[in-house]
């Protein structure tokens, strides 16, 4: 789980170590282990995807990484902490142009969060890229509703 992390982070420096650390999910996934098939099915994935949205490939970001994300839990960490790599993904899928995946996906964590700002921020935006002003308008309306009750 925090090799994700790591890799990201070098990824994002620009720092060469990023390929090294990549390489490296590379050959677990390739190795006799007996989780071998958790590095290759996810955390290859994973990496993959995250060094691809720090580079800015969106989307091989959003099939790299979204293809993780549904056994991400596997790898470790807590909720709060594995909700990174899914903002990521859902970053990837707005800057991919992906319009109706990235509602879906934030309708998804609204459901949660009814009132939450950056996901009706977002939403907001998607929703005029859908071609849905009311819906936008109502995302709006939410954000400032949340942020007035601050």
């Amino acid at each position: 789980f925090l090799s994700l992390q790591y890799l990201y982070g070098l990824a994002r420096a620009a720092r060469p170590e990023a390929d090294v650390m990549l390489e490296g999910f590379r050959e677990q996934a390739r190795s006799g282990r007996e989780d071998r098939a958790l590095w290759a099915e996810v955390c290859l994935p994973a990496a993959e995807g995250m060094l691809a949205h720090a580079r800015g490939d969106w989307e091989r970001c959003v099939g790299r990484l979204g293809a993780a994300l549904p056994r991400i839990w596997e790898t470790g960490g807590s909720h709060a902490q594995r909700d990174l790599f899914e903002q990521i993904w859902l970053d990837a899928l707005i800057r991919a142009g992906r319009w109706v995946a990235a509602q879906q996906a934030l309708e998804r964590r609204r459901a949660f969060e009814p009132e939450a700002v950056p996901a009706n921020r977002a939403l907001a935006g998607v929703y005029l890229e859908l071609g849905l002003p009311k819906e936008s308008l109502a995302a709006q309306a939410r954000v400032r509703a949340a942020l007035a009750a601050l």
